[in-house]
């Protein structure tokens, strides 16, 4: 069964953008598995973010 597509915030985007080209499929994935952990069918800034914080805190 296919997963349905996971749309991304204008915002979110942005800021996936802003990430080194290297890492930004890296990212991306991480991003998406968990915005489906939460049960989400959209990526916010807010959860580029946490993920941010989560996976490179400072």
């Amino acid at each position: 069964m296919a997963k349905p597509p996971i749309t991304w915030d204008a915002d979110a985007a942005e800021q996936l953008k802003r990430a080194p080209f290297f890492i930004r499929k890296l990212a991306r994935k991480r991003v998406e598995v968990a915005a489906r952990q939460q049960g989400l069918d959209r990526v916010t800034l807010q959860l580029v973010q946490q993920v941010k914080q989560k996976e490179m805190p400072q």
